[in-house]
């Protein structure tokens, strides 16, 4: 039931490096009792933009760290628990991208659970009035943003969730091809 319009949210340009940054110290500041984050950066450079709109940025960044605290982490601090946000440039489909993927090494989802249960699992529960994942609406911001989604267990016990962000700045002639296309949505 969300407005994820245009007239509800216009996209601008936005530094992600920077916005990303700031939202995972906020995080840290904010939720440190139940885990660590870290921020690594393989970007070509620092002020690259994006089109997006920070406001459903940061609700589909909130789904999936909210995720990681109730389910991965149950809600309980541990030293070792530890949510980890990646960015790179991809290609994908020809066009480029800023991958932002993020890791958090709490209780892995099933090995079966897909990218498909996670957004369904979240349009039933929205469709309900029960609290779920978030997946429907992390997909529906990143579809709306022209992006991609993705979800993996990488075999280490680690939830990655990939979000794709188109990044119209860069050129594709320079950048890595998305590795995990077959499962992106």
């Amino acid at each position: 039931g969300a407005d994820f319009s245009i007239d509800a949210c216009p996209l601008k340009n936005i530094e992600i490096q920077s916005f990303i940054s700031e939202y995972t110290q906020s995080w840290s500041n904010i939720n440190h009792q139940f885990f660590k984050t870290e921020l690594l950066s393989s970007l070509s450079f620092e002020n690259l933009h994006v089109r997006g709109n920070e406001t459903l940025l940061r609700i589909a960044l909130d789904c999936i760290f909210k995720n990681a605290q109730r389910h991965g982490f149950k809600n309980k601090y541990s030293e070792n628990n530890k949510v980890s946000v990646i960015l790179s440039e991809v290609n994908h489909l020809n066009k480029p991208f800023v991958c932002i993927s993020i890791a958090n090494n709490g209780e892995p989802f099933p090995e079966s659970f897909t990218i498909k249960d996670f957004i369904k699992r979240g349009k039933v529960a929205g469709d309900t009035g029960k609290t779920g994942l978030g997946g429907y609406h992390v997909y529906s911001i990143i579809k709306r943003l022209g992006g991609f989604l993705n979800l993996t267990n990488d075999g280490d016990g680690n939830v990655i969730f990939e979000l794709l962000i188109p990044a119209p700045g860069l050129s594709v002639k320079n950048i890595n091809t998305y590795n995990n296309a077959e499962g992106c949505l």
